[in-house]
């Protein structure tokens, strides 16, 4: 859990992720190399699962 300002986390690409936030002040800073363009964003796990070429867990 990023719990203190002092605490970073460097997420690659093709990896799923949820923003949880904790408390109504919460602040999530984003540093990237490109201006944030909201097509290049899987919001839809299954389709994410398609995207990566992994089998649904949900099956197994």
């Amino acid at each position: 859990m990023l719990d203190s300002p002092d605490k970073g986390l460097i997420v690659e690409s093709n990896m799923w992720r949820d923003m949880l936030w904790q408390q109504d002040n919460s602040v999530l800073c984003v540093a990237a190399d490109s201006f944030y363009d909201a097509d290049d964003y899987i919001r839809d796990y299954e389709a994410f699962l398609r995207h990566v070429g992994a089998e649904d867990p949900a099956k197994e």
